[in-house]
């Protein structure tokens, strides 16, 4: 995997190429998630090959993630990972993270029930 220098407001980070990380995106999975600056980009490669997709869970949660995958007017992808929303927009074959949202404790536990 190549990876590229890409420099924030709170460090030096090794991405991969075919990620992006906002600004807003490293600040919110630092405050939401409390994971050290260094491990955010390893977690955000892991969201992508482990998280699920709408399609892979029922019911409410699928619904909720579809609603906030469509609420956007570009090519928007959400995963669901470590309890939270991961908001990426797909362009030209490259994520870029946008933002990470909590999700309520009722549909934690109706995702643990499904996967």
């Amino acid at each position: 995997m190549v990876y590229q220098q890409l420099k924030y407001g709170f460090g030096v980070f090794d991405v991969p190429e075919d990620v992006i990380l906002t600004d807003h995106a490293v600040k919110r999975i630092r405050q939401r998630l409390g994971w050290p600056k260094k491990s955010v980009p390893r977690m955000v490669q892991k969201v992508l090959e482990r998280g699920f997709k709408p399609d892979d869970l029922h019911g409410f949660v699928s619904r909720h993630l579809s609603w906030i995958e469509g609420k956007e007017r570009r090519s928007t992808k959400v995963f669901f990972y470590a309890n939270y929303v991961w908001v990426f927009v797909l362009r030209q074959g490259v994520y870029t993270l946008i933002t990470v949202l909590p999700i309520p404790s009722w549909m934690v536990s109706k995702v643990n029930q499904d996967a």
